[in-house]
């Protein structure tokens, strides 16, 4: 029987200032990174050291060394397999497995990973993907809970369920993982007492554990902005705040014939996430909260959001919006953005490090370079909440009351978070994407240099469930292999802002009360979601109409959920 290994997160190689070049063109362990290509003045934070010029391209072996945990296995049970003797099976509600760009074309079902099918050799546990749309998903989970017949194992139920798993386990819906973690958990067990951080956004505030999170192993940028370059260059412009932006927008239509130079969908949040400005330095614009000197607050009834929406407004009279917003959706893919983006319609947008090879992959000619956050203009103050230092995601999973053998679920869920697992998790099974060399990864050719020309962070999405699943994310898999285009926009766009506004994953609400918050932050939501078009477009007037929209947001109850918020942070900073 094959036993588990206490977990060791991989670190070397994972921070960005280590990242390799070249999709399809991989560098030398050992080798640094050009300098990346400006469009501004922002700089990379002085303790980074000097970049050189990447190397002929070679494969590339991910050295697996190092551990930001010490855990004491000699305090923990071992885990051994198979979980169990007669085979067994647990059954597991997610969406439908989906690729983007280049791989949209891709089909696949979750039972056709092979790490899935290896571990069901390994533990003898067979999973019974419950696979929905992403639209059923996200409308219906709710409804899918109340019909009582759910899953053994559930996916996002803090982000989806209404009230967070602390509701959720309250109202019958999930387990306790507490009591079980040692024996039948005591990888997952080892890594949340081994961070302090982890801990505490695994931990509810009555001391419970109720999900397993995914985690980064290293902090890193999550999204951020891209311009066309070529059109950068030809203007000879240096794009450095709003209204430089606002120039830059300007030309690309009057002199490149740029017919969309903004896109964004009808709650404008796609751009914004990338630009800041819709924040206008007063975090997301929607019930999302900040926190400035103490003081918890969301941007929703902040007098810089009124400016944003000004600006916004502005902007769509002088063409520069897609005049189509209001009645295009958000499509989680990007496929109607992308589009226009490769046919050259489109002339600065927000997207994700991971996968912006795609663009490069589609349209070389456009020269993408990384943007800024543009700095704010109404306070002249630095921004503070953007292209946030991830560590914990949103995704998670959950043991549901409906499951038979519940530590029997928690042991199959234990095995992602095992030396083994992660690297499952993040490149796949041994001796299809990559062989080992002792202790290193080394991907095939046919990875590096693949025939749909993206990157090898987004091909190895078809061999692991990374982002999909709860789990540890090596962001070396992503860096490590990372194209120059990704080098340039992972620095420029960690430079451009110091998160101080952040509010730590580690503040959580009991349940009564992030049940209420969920409740009142629905109808809110909904509420400026119809409002925000209707500003920007001349519907509703931002001058005369601005008081009746914060009345009505006290109404439906703004005070009261900035008042939640703020009693969890100070409850969490004492």
């Amino acid at each position: 029987m094959k036993k588990s290994y206490p977990i060791a997160i991989l670190l070397a190689l994972c921070m960005l200032l280590t990242l390799l070049g070249g999709c399809g063109s991989q560098n030398d362990a050992a080798s640094a990174v050009s300098e990346p290509s400006a469009v501004s003045a922002v700089e990379a934070p002085p303790e980074e050291p000097a970049l050189e010029e990447a190397p002929a391209p070679e494969p590339v072996s991910v050295e697996e060394s190092g551990s930001v945990l010490e855990p004491e296995p000699e305090l923990l049970p071992e885990i051994t397999y198979p979980l169990c003797e007669e085979p067994e099976t647990l059954s597991l509600y997610c969406t439908a497995c989906n690729f983007m760009g280049p791989l949209s074309s891709v089909s696949m079902e979750w039972s056709d990973f092979d790490c899935f099918n290896e571990l069901e050799e390994l533990t003898n546990v067979h999973i019974d993907f419950e696979a929905v749309s992403f639209e059923s998903y996200m409308s219906n989970y709710n409804i899918y809970i109340a019909a009582g017949d759910y899953a053994d194992l559930l996916i996002n139920v803090n982000s989806s369920y209404v009230g967070g798993v602390s509701a959720a386990y309250e109202e019958g819906v999930i387990v306790d993982l507490t009591p079980y973690l040692e024996e039948n958990a005591p990888d997952y067990y080892t890594m949340l007492e081994s961070d302090p951080q982890l801990r505490e956004s695994a931990y509810t505030v009555e001391g419970q554990v109720l999900k397993f999170i995914t985690t980064y192993d290293t902090p890193g940028i999550k999204n951020g902005g891209l311009v066309r370059g070529d059109w950068v260059e030809q203007l000879g412009m240096e794009i450095t705040d709003i209204d430089s932006l606002h120039e830059y927008l300007l030309a690309a239509k009057s002199q490149f014939g740029a017919e969309t130079p903004v896109f964004m969908t009808s709650t404008a949040n796609d751009f914004a996430s990338g630009f800041d400005i819709r924040k206008y330095n007063v975090g997301g614009g929607d019930m999302s909260f900040y926190v400035v000197d103490g003081q918890i607050k969301t941007p929703l009834n902040e007098d810089n959001f009124r400016e944003y929406l000004r600006t916004m407004k502005q902007w769509y009279q002088e063409g520069l919006i897609y005049r189509d917003f209001a009645t295009t959706f958000y499509d989680p893919h990007g496929n109607a953005q992308n589009q226009m983006i490769y046919n050259g319609e489109i002339a600065v947008w927000a997207t994700m490090l991971e996968g912006i090879d795609d663009y490069e992959a589609n349209a070389a000619e456009q020269n993408f370079v990384s943007l800024p956050i543009p700095e704010v203009t109404v306070s002249g103050d630095t921004n503070h909440c953007t292209a946030v230092e991830y560590v914990i995601t949103d995704s998670d999973i959950c043991v549901s009351t409906n499951c038979d053998n519940v530590p029997l679920a928690i042991s199959w869920m234990n095995y992602w978070y095992t030396e083994d697992g992660i690297r499952m998790y993040n490149y796949g099974p041994e001796g299809d994407a990559y062989h080992l060399e002792g202790d290193k990864v080394v991907l095939e050719d046919f990875v590096l240099n693949n025939e749909y020309g993206v990157d090898v962070s987004s091909f190895l999405r078809m061999y692991c469930p990374y982002g999909s699943f709860a789990g540890v994310y090596l962001r070396s898999r992503l860096t490590d292999y990372s194209s120059q285009l990704q080098i340039d926009a992972a620095q420029v766009w960690t430079a451009s802002n110091d998160g101080a506004y952040i509010i730590s994953d580690g503040v959580t609400l009991d349940a009564a009360s992030n049940e209420t918050l969920a409740s009142l932050a629905a109808d809110i939501t909904t509420y400026a979601d119809t409002c925000i078009p209707k500003f920007i477009m001349g519907d509703m007037d931002i001058e005369t109409e601005w008081d009746t929209y914060l009345a009505s947001l006290e109404q439906m109850g703004i005070a009261e959920c900035i008042q939640l918020e703020q009693a969890a942070y100070d409850a969490y900073a004492k």
